[in-house]
């Protein structure tokens, strides 16, 4: 009785240990990452007159092309010598507008940002155990892009926009002008989504090539980097990983069949029709052209997600680095509707 009992208890272990076994729940606390934080915006904002150039200087010498890209793009002050740089600096901060935006920053991260430096630093400590041979970061940076961009990253450093995480209820955000800023794109403007943008604005650009396929081609190299940032931050909720709320993504959970079956039907998976494939894939208040209403927008990366998840889940023998190199017909193959 009492060996029957204990194997009853070891087949139970067992069976529990297989249930819950996850491929993205890894231990990482042994992977080394090392990136650094660097605060270009407060610089920037505060530093005193007299200091700017040296500050101006160090940027440039630490992150390069990050920093041009704000100054040049951002900013519009392009490169200047360094009286005029200094003077268009003191005249950003005199404007009304921009102190104001300055100072709901301030007001929303006064907190500090220890939190997301080691969420983000964890995350990327995940990508370097999926994908050793893959670089990571050198510097996280951030910004005030004039509202130009949530994440920017170069092949070394990323930036981040601190102004579009302000959050739709903020005074600054609903005083934006709304024939440019739809209000979809405010209601975007949250810091719950700031963790998944990074990583995944550094997972597209760095590690999962642009396609310019047909429409499949393109929907499963976005499944590819959504399951990287899945990878990534493995504890965070799904819709955040597919920047949905809730509700979004149970309506793509219930109608993919659905979706599925109207791709099929009009021929869209292997076309090449730009306009639809934008429609399927990028951003908006809804992906329109749709027979059933209440569809969130971008149903098309949700759907390569799922295709890529579920090769993944059916394939341990598969590693991340050989996913990234899988073709697009290899996943979608095996794709099934229930």
């Amino acid at each position: 009785m009492i060996l029957k009992n204990r194997l009853r208890l070891v087949f139970l272990a067992f069976l529990i240990t297989s249930c819950s076994n996850d491929r993205l729940d890894v231990d990482v606390s042994d992977v080394d990452v090392k990136i650094s934080f660097r605060d270009v915006r407060s610089s920037i904002v505060n530093s005193d007159p007299d200091k700017l150039v040296s500050e101006h200087t160090a940027n440039r010498e630490k992150i390069g092309e990050l920093y041009d890209y704000l100054i040049g793009y951002c900013f519009r002050i392009g490169n200047v010598d360094d009286t005029t740089f200094v003077e268009s600096i003191i005249l950003y901060r005199q404007d009304t507008i921009m102190r104001d935006v300055e100072n709901q920053i301030d007001s929303e991260f006064s907190a500090g940002m220890k939190d997301f430096e080691s969420n983000i630093t964890t995350a990327f400590q995940h990508l370097k155990y999926h994908l050793p041979k893959r670089e990571t970061p050198e510097y996280i940076v951030y910004l005030n892009s004039l509202f130009r961009s949530n994440v920017f990253c170069t092949d070394k450093n990323i930036g981040i926009g601190l102004e579009r995480y302000l959050g739709s209820d903020n005074h600054v955000i609903k005083k934006l002008d709304p024939t440019v800023f739809f209000q979809w794109v405010k209601d975007g403007m949250d810091p719950k989504f700031m963790e998944r943008d990074v990583m995944t604005a550094w997972i597209e650009t760095n590690i999962i090539e642009e396609e310019k396929g047909n429409l499949a081609e393109r929907m499963i190299r976005w499944g590819k980097v959504l399951y990287l940032t899945e990878a990534s931050l493995p504890k965070v909720d799904k819709h955040l990983i597919l920047r949905y709320n809730e509700k979004d993504l149970e309506w793509a959970k219930e109608n993919e069949p659905a979706f599925w079956k109207y791709l099929v039907d009009q021929k869209m998976l292997f076309a090449m029709d730009e306009r639809n494939n934008m429609n399927i894939l990028n951003p908006g208040p809804t992906t329109p052209g749709l027979p059933t209403e209440g569809a969130p927008d971008r149903l098309g990366r949700y759907l390569g997600w799922t295709m890529v998840r579920n090769y993944m889940n059916e394939h341990d023998e598969v590693s991340m680095e050989d996913m990234i190199d899988l073709p697009y017909n290899t996943i979608l193959q095996e794709y099934e509707t229930e």
